[in-house]
């Protein structure tokens, strides 16, 4: 009489190892989400500031902040450059300096970079390499319920544009 063990084949032991590798993708993937949260140190400043726009659009409102992001010398970043995909129309991108960052983003002959708002959203110009901070808040009713504000100061002062930006989402 042959055994149970026998009888099964070739058939059950290749379904056991495309069950195996199923289940080892699905725990790389987890593991990978998890991974992917994580922020290993300072990334790109437009990619971040594009990061947290979409993450307060989805919620459709409040704020995020970076404490850590690197501004590239001679970098341009215009309001249409972090809106992404978002249906975000450019002009509601409005950039401030956080109120105590004038030396650090206020445009003065010293200062790394010029953060400017206009009619048409916001631009920001880094004349200096820099590491600062940022924050993007947006009012979830009233007045200043349209716009998206993203305040920059520096790593030092990362309270300070987080403060700046509650302060324009009130």
């Amino acid at each position: 009489m042959i055994g149970v063990r026998q009888r099964r084949g070739q058939a059950f032991e290749t379904m056991m190892l495309v069950i195996s590798v199923i289940v080892a993708v699905a725990i790389l993937g987890v593991l990978l989400g998890f991974l992917g949260g994580i922020s290993f140190g300072a990334t790109g400043a437009r990619d971040t500031m594009k990061s947290l726009v979409s993450k307060v659009y989805q919620r459709g409102g409040g704020s995020e902040i970076a404490k850590k992001a690197d501004f590239d010398a001679n970098l341009r970043i215009i309001s249409q450059d972090i809106i992404g995909e978002t249906p975000i129309v450019a002009a509601n991108v409005k950039f401030f300096c956080g109120s105590k960052s004038s030396e650090f983003c206020g445009g003065g002959s010293t200062a790394p970079m010029k953060v400017e708002t206009t009619s048409t959203g916001g631009r920001i110009t880094v004349n200096n390499k820099v590491s600062g901070a940022i924050a993007v808040c947006k009012a979830y009713s009233g007045q200043n319920a349209k716009n998206y504000n993203v305040c920059i100061s520096s790593t030092d002062e990362a309270d300070d544009a987080a403060d700046t930006c509650d302060t324009k989402c009130t």
